[in-house]
């Protein structure tokens, strides 16, 4: 009960901060990517409830990848345009693993040891995806001065515990093949959590920023990320 009203209110909470960023300022390339960004979490919540039906369980799968690279994709839209590397690996990693998603789900019905093999793909690349965005969410924030902190921390705060907590969570289907319901239950509470604070950025945050470069700081922290990431799928692959 508690897992499905968690994302019921979720999915609504999503659809209301889209509404209400398009409302503030459909106009400007940086909202339109927070209101998809929040589109597409909601579609995902929304997934979560009705797995039962035919196909949604794909889509879910599908659903679950694109909101960790949409919200990226919306991060490195706060980067300035003269950042280079990761802003580029999101924009190309984002139609790559949403097309690998979708290509590793009609693989399934191979063989059971092949199939085994695309289940393994499948959690690796929404690794990547989560990687991505939390290199994209330290990124954002370190790369920002002291006043732009104070409006992004509603924004890099709650989605960087939630990917954290996705981080974790795969960890676990690697560790142990999967977690418990428990875990699912804490993801769909902290999704909830992360909307008021998201509102708040939405309702405080302008979208006009100073630009600011990206220390050598900040590249070490993601690239820390993104080393995290290939262990972990090095630790899937030797399982």
């Amino acid at each position: 009960m508690i897992y499905q009203w968690s994302f019921i209110l979720t999915a609504f909470g999503f659809f209301g901060l889209a509404v209400l960023l398009l409302a503030k300022g459909w106009r400007n390339g940086q909202t339109r990517l927070f209101a998809l960004a929040a589109i597409i979490h909601a579609l995902w919540a929304v997934s979560q409830i009705i797995l039962g039906y035919p196909l949604v369980g794909w889509l879910a799968l599908v659903l679950h990848t694109a909101h960790f690279v949409c919200w990226a994709l919306f991060l490195a839209s706060l980067l300035p345009s003269s950042a280079k590397g990761l802003p580029h690996v999101i924009r190309i990693a984002t139609p790559v693993l949403i097309l690998a998603k979708i290509g590793a789900l009609f693989l399934l019905g191979l063989p059971p040891h092949l199939a085994n093999l695309v289940g393994q793909s499948i959690y690796i690349i929404d690794l990547l995806a989560i990687v991505i965005t939390l290199a994209a969410v330290v990124g954002v924030f370190q790369a920002a001065s002291e006043y732009e902190r104070w409006a992004l921390k509603f924004i890099c705060i709650p989605l960087g515990i939630v990917f954290t907590y996705e981080l974790f969570v795969h960890a676990q289907i690697f560790a142990v093949s999967g977690p418990r319901s428990e875990y699912f239950t804490l993801r769909g509470l902290l999704n909830l959590v992360a909307v008021p604070l998201l509102l708040i950025a939405a309702s405080r945050h302008k979208f006009w920023r100073d630009p600011f470069f990206v220390s050598r700081q900040t590249a070490l922290y993601s690239l820390t990320l993104i080393g995290i990431g290939f262990y972990l799928m090095l630790v899937a692959l030797s399982a």
